[in-house]
């Protein structure tokens, strides 16, 4: 099975003009139950991003992460996410505690993609730039 497909198929040579009409054929990237493990990190995702006629991503992914202080560290380390915004995300990201199948305890967030920013549990952390 599948953890991520695109419909209709990315184009061989992702280009500005090759994906303004990849998203104008409504293109979709989908993502299916990824599960990636780490040390003692898991990181769950799914959902689907698309296009704006513009190119910037839109859409939303769930990330269901045990140890999620370990993946947040890790997105600021990296500078994903900007080290300024580490205090409130302690305080607002978390937005259930849950179980998986292996009965671990996780917590869910929404990484969400739209025309005004990139945003995380509704928090706009940055600009969400065209790709081309």
């Amino acid at each position: 099975r599948r953890a991520a497909h695109a419909l209709p198929p990315l184009p061989a040579d992702p280009n500005k003009a090759t994906m303004s009409a990849w998203q104008q054929e409504g293109g979709r990237f989908v993502i299916e139950d990824l599960r990636l493990e780490l040390d003692n990190l898991i990181v769950e995702v799914s959902g689907s991003l698309g296009l704006t006629p513009d190119l910037r991503p839109d859409g939303d992914l769930e990330i269901r992460a045990v140890n999620l202080d370990v993946f947040l560290n890790k997105m600021f380390e990296t500078e994903v996410l900007p080290m300024s915004m580490k205090r409130i995300m302690d305080f607002t990201v978390i937005r259930r505690l849950d179980q998986n199948e292996l009965g671990q305890k996780y917590r869910g967030l929404t990484l969400g993609f739209s025309q005004s920013g990139i945003s995380v549990a509704g928090i706009t952390l940055r600009a969400n730039r065209p790709l081309f």
